[in-house]
């Protein structure tokens, strides 16, 4: 069985919204969409004000991806 190591990033943070401003609130649900699928540059724009709540980053080791295929 392959292991490999690594790096575990959990980052949690808060995108505030305003119902009553509907452009700042498309914004906010654009952004946070984005970086959901990747895009995390998209948290950097000043049209948002993302907090950062926490940041972790801390070594694993994991089984390889092709392990899984194997089985």
């Amino acid at each position: 069985m392959a292991k490999e190591k690594g790096i575990a990033v959990t980052i949690k943070g808060f995108i505030p919204v305003d119902p009553l401003n509907l452009e700042s609130h498309r914004n906010a649900i654009d952004a946070a969409m984005k970086a959901k699928s990747g895009q995390f540059s998209a948290l950097e724009t000043e049209e948002i004000d993302f907090r950062l709540d926490s940041f972790n980053a801390d070594l694993v080791t994991r089984r390889s991806k092709d392990d899984d295929a194997e089985e």
